[in-house]
């Protein structure tokens, strides 16, 4: 707290500064300009150059459209990112823990809906990894953990396939070119 100014908050992190001027209620960036961001994912349409969706972990989820700026299309922490090639905007991110989004319109701020969040009583680090593997190949969409989750409706159900107790986390996913083996 600045001295006689109980209410003014500072709060430094890997998104810059940002100021509170009335106990944390509201928050405003001061960073004017300063880009400091990490994208740990990246997804791309896939008939343009001019349109990429990136995770940015603390950062949210972001969004390319051709310009200078990025812009978040959502908040919290941005994970795997995934497109829909028979539907370019089709689209999902994933939060930690297997929480895992869709948007039928590209990521356009608030229109993201929940489409996988496995039982709470999972979500842990020994069941899966903070930033869970997913993929995407058209309307098939499989994400892990100690088990694997897969929806053929582009998210809209999802079905666990339980591994054998010893196989450990998945920490990858691979889909060739064919869900026949799904």
């Amino acid at each position: 707290f600045p001295q006689g100014y109980p209410q003014v908050l500072y709060a430094g992190n890997d998104g810059g500064i940002f100021k509170s001027e009335d106990g944390g209620a509201r928050w405003r960036s001061l960073n004017q300009g300063l880009c400091i961001t990490q994208f740990e994912y990246l997804a791309q349409h896939p008939e343009t150059d001019a349109w990429l969706l990136g995770g940015t972990q603390d950062n949210g989820t972001l969004r390319y459209e051709g310009g200078e700026a990025w812009f978040q299309v959502d908040v919290g922490d941005g994970g795997e990112c995934a497109t829909n090639d028979d539907a370019p905007y089709h689209v999902y991110h994933c939060y930690q823990w297997m929480t895992l989004m869709g948007s039928s319109t590209g990521g356009d701020w608030n229109s993201w809906t929940n489409v996988l969040d496995p039982d709470p009583s999972k979500q842990n680090s020994n069941n899966m990894l903070f930033y869970v593997p997913m993929e995407v190949c058209g309307d098939l969409v499989v994400t892990a953990g100690k088990t694997v989750f897969v929806s053929r409706g582009a998210g809209t159900a999802f079905h666990e396939l339980p591994l054998p107790e010893d196989a450990g986390l998945i920490t990858a996913i691979w889909l060739a070119g064919s869900s026949q083996f799904l």
